[in-house]
């Protein structure tokens, strides 16, 4: 598992777990989780969550994990926008969980 200190690329700290989000009765989910990463250089880098993408997050944390590479950004989570999160809602529920 990466402790997200390899490579030459930034890396992002999470200063406070996913929060859960809810969303206005229009929207396509009832609610979603969110977190505030941190980059080196300190600008605040806002993501979305699936619930397989903040497991992994969290057991990341428990493992001892405490900086994020781009990479791991990206495969965890997605940019701040409701239509990406409902697209990598339904590609993990394709992959059986």
């Amino acid at each position: 598992m990466s402790t997200g200190t390899a490579g030459t690329g930034p890396t992002y700290g999470l200063p406070a777990e996913p929060s859960h989000v809810l969303d206005p009765e229009d929207a396509p989910v009832p609610g979603h989780y969110e977190a505030m990463f941190l980059a080196d250089d300190g600008q605040q880098v806002r993501r979305y969550l699936t619930d397989k993408g903040r497991t992994a997050i969290l057991r990341m944390l428990a493992a001892g994990t405490d900086r994020f590479t781009r990479a791991e950004l990206e495969e965890h989570t997605v940019e701040p926008d409701l239509a990406e999160l409902v697209a990598r809602m339904d590609a993990e529920s394709g992959e059986g969980g």
